[in-house]
């Protein structure tokens, strides 16, 4: 069996119309699979670009490069 080192979510929120790319909002979070983590949620908050690097994926590649390039900082 194999134990996860940690969770990870990334979250886009989007208008359904979208005029504006800085209505836009995303948070990514990373969660240490550990005992002696703390209760602030912001204390594991990283950027989406972070994430990817850190797991080789690119979570929003069907969104434009322009549009990536401003959401995932």
């Amino acid at each position: 069996m194999t134990i996860l080192e940690s969770l990870w979510k990334v979250i886009v929120i989007s208008p359904i119309s979208i005029d504006n790319v800085n209505l836009i909002n995303s948070t990514t979070q990373t969660i240490p699979n550990k005992q002696s983590i703390t209760n602030r949620w912001e204390d594991y908050r990283l950027s989406i670009d972070e994430l990817e690097d850190m797991t080789g994926n690119n979570f929003l590649s069907s969104v434009p490069q322009q549009i990536q390039n401003i959401i995932e900082k």
